[in-house]
């Protein structure tokens, strides 16, 4: 066990001193998605390899299939994150006896299509909620982008003028979908 914490230990420690990691504090928002990621990974293989220490006294280079597939069996999707470090370790010769195979995402949509376009038609026409909630909304239902994403969108990115909005989302301001939702939606623009 010692072993297998202690290489974990010198790799995050040889990150410390290394410039991709002193500038965490000052990430965009499309950095933070990856940064999230590997400290998930991580910590659910320490995770791990704590628990078949406890529980079978096996290191890493002992663990068996049965081991993964009991880890996984028992506990929430985000231990698949340990298939990093077993890929690795099938790579590094560590371990070549034992596979986590890729978690494919259930998904299954929340809204109909009919829901969908009535809170477009809502967010673009009515004032029952406030201009960054109303951006948040639309680019949530049809840029399918995250709310976590979304929030973090300046309000000084969204020109909202009678002629149409704007929100600048590079170097240029895109123009709004606004006629093209409306055509789609079969409704007139004023």
């Amino acid at each position: 066990m010692k072993h297998d914490l202690r290489r974990f230990r010198c790799s995050w420690t040889a990150l410390d001193g290394c410039t991709w990691c002193n500038r965490l504090p000052v990430l965009r928002p499309d950095e933070r998605g990856p940064v999230h990621s590997a400290k998930q990974e991580i910590t659910e293989t320490i995770k791990f390899l704590v628990w078949l220490h406890e529980t079978y006294h096996r290191t890493a280079a002992t663990c068996t299939q049965p081991d993964i597939d009991e880890w996984l069996a028992t506990g929430p999707t985000t231990r698949t994150a340990i298939r990093t470090f077993f890929v690795v370790a099938k790579r590094t010769l560590l371990n070549t006896s034992v596979a986590v195979q890729h978690r494919a995402a259930r998904t299954s949509p929340s809204l109909t299509q009919d829901q969908r376009m009535a809170w477009t038609r809502e967010l673009l026409n009515g004032g029952s909620e406030s201009l960054p909630y109303r951006v948040a909304g639309i680019l949530l239902l049809l840029y399918a982008q995250p709310l976590v994403k979304a929030v973090t969108l300046e309000m000084s990115f969204v020109d909202g003028k009678p002629a149409g909005m704007r929100i600048t989302l590079g170097q240029r301001p895109t123009r709004s979908m606004r006629r093209t939702v409306y055509s789609d939606l079969g409704s007139t623009f004023s």
